[in-house]
């Protein structure tokens, strides 16, 4: 990661880019991230990212030098995206399952079509929260959810709130996060330490894969919420901006499929979308 640079100091990290000042310090054991990265002279984010530690391993999370709305803006939207599902990516499907079965991540992680649905400013994330029945990925504005969005669904949103990653572009030196999600703060030490088993041996088999099916950073990892999910449909609007999963619809042929779970080695599908552009509540 020639990007950055971790300076070790008093039992805690530094994080900064090379020729910057830290923007700041945290224990090592603490997830390092916000929702508006601080920024130098330059207008260059001095850090975007998150530190693990799980023995004596670092694990460094990090965005390059863009901010995260401008990294996600930087993605395919979900029709340019789906054009990568084709019959020979299935072949490549079923190694990338394998491969998370191999590395026992396959309870915890799913395969992700890597795309995107709206645009965001600088001071925006794609962050989901959930009630008992659905689940709405919506834009967060300097951390925060919109009250209305918060409001409409009946969404939970947590007394302690923490917004961690859950869908990653993976490459060969680190895990890029694109798409949030807001839980407890209690709960982000375990989440962190599931992520620190996607170790650099599993990263440079997935892309492995992926160079040699030409789908290069077109298929990421996403955290599952259950060993073995249950199907989601996701209704998509740009309008708006949201995205809402439902878990009482049904496969069908106009939905494209967005996440697999690996289910003995086969990927199996547990989220399809379906992208329209029309104003109102889906």
């Amino acid at each position: 990661m020639d990007f950055v640079e971790l300076v070790s100091c008093g039992g805690k990290v530094w994080v900064r880019f090379p020729g910057l000042h830290p923007a700041r310090d945290m224990s090592l054991n603490t997830p390092l991230l916000t929702a508006n990265p601080v920024k130098g002279g330059n207008s260059m984010p001095l850090w975007s990212g998150i530190v693990l530690q799980r023995a004596c391993a670092l694990v460094l999370i990090c965005l390059p030098r863009l901010t995260m709305s401008a990294f996600y803006n930087e993605l395919l939207f979900i029709q340019e995206a789906s054009k990568a599902l084709t019959n020979e990516v299935d072949l490549a499907l079923i190694e990338l399952s394998k491969v998370l079965g191999k590395f026992r991540l396959h309870t915890q992680f799913g395969i992700a079509l890597v795309h995107r649905h709206f645009e965001l400013a600088d001071d925006e994330q794609l962050v989901d929260l959930s009630n008992e029945e659905i689940t709405v990925t919506s834009v967060f504005k300097n951390g925060l959810p919109d009250s209305h969005v918060v409001r409409e669904y009946d969404l939970e949103v947590p007394f302690t709130p923490t917004i961690v990653p859950t869908s990653f572009i993976v490459r060969n030196s680190q895990l890029l996060p694109y798409e949030f999600t807001c839980i407890p703060h209690d709960k982000s030490t375990s989440y962190s330490h599931i992520l620190t088993r996607v170790n650099g041996r599993f990263r440079c088999e997935w892309v492995e894969i992926l160079e040699r099916f030409g789908i290069v950073d077109r298929f990421g990892i996403t955290a599952l919420g259950s060993e073995k999910p249950r199907f989601r449909g996701e209704q998509s609007n740009t309008t708006i901006r949201q995205s809402v999963l439902r878990k009482e619809l049904e496969f069908a042929e106009n939905l494209t499929p967005t996440v697999w779970y690996s289910a003995g080695g086969k990927p199996t599908v547990c989220i399809a979308c379906t992208h329209n552009d029309h104003s109102g509540s889906d």
